[in-house]
């Protein structure tokens, strides 16, 4: 096919336009991309399935590496004191459970630990080019993976993975508190 001029206008008018409504957006994209908590709402207590999904979740994750109670521990803490991360947490509910549905199970707790592991996998956190793509066109997996997915891993890598390396307990954690025993006693 040969380039005319008026084929090269064209595609020079539509790609000016494009550059032009990115730059517009470039506000809107910085804050979906470095946005440090997720959109307003009010704070609140979780409700039990919330809290069921988040422990499957993060059951799944850890592969049963990890007891998950400090782990909800945090998302309640962030629930009940910080404005939309109550809001975050269920929209991730109903969006995991839907997930689950159309593979024909009827909620994400109930559904087996593979299908569990391949709904998380599309909202697994993401870099580079992927992230931004993510922020502009998927922002709901985008705020999964942010307030969700990366605490996980985040509060494993500080704690539990220090216990399954072989150490005794984790950094900052004093060893009387993480080896209880008789007063006097060698450890």
């Amino acid at each position: 096919m040969k380039l005319t001029r008026r084929r090269f206008l064209a595609g020079a008018v539509l790609a000016a336009i494009a550059a032009g409504a990115a730059w517009r957006r470039r506000g809107e994209l910085l804050r979906a991309l470095f946005a440090s908590s997720p959109p307003p709402a009010r704070p609140g207590a979780l409700r039990e399935s919330t809290l069921g999904v988040l422990r499957a979740t993060v059951d799944t994750l850890l592969e049963g590496h990890a007891e998950p109670e400090p782990y909800l521990a945090q998302f309640r803490f962030r629930a009940e004191t910080l404005p939309g991360y109550r809001a975050q947490y269920e929209r991730f509910e109903r969006s995991v459970d839907a997930d689950a549905r159309a593979h024909g199970r009827a909620g994400f707790r109930s559904a087996p630990p593979a299908l569990r592991a391949r709904i998380l996998a599309r909202r697994l956190p993401a870099a580079g080019w992927r992230r931004a793509a993510r922020a502009l066109f998927q922002r709901d997996d985008d705020r999964d993976a942010r307030f969700v997915i990366r605490p996980i891993f985040r509060r494993f890598a500080r704690t539990d993975a220090y216990l399954i390396a072989g150490y005794g307990a984790w950094p900052g954690q004093p060893r009387a508190i993480a080896h209880p025993g008789a007063p006097g006693e060698k450890r």
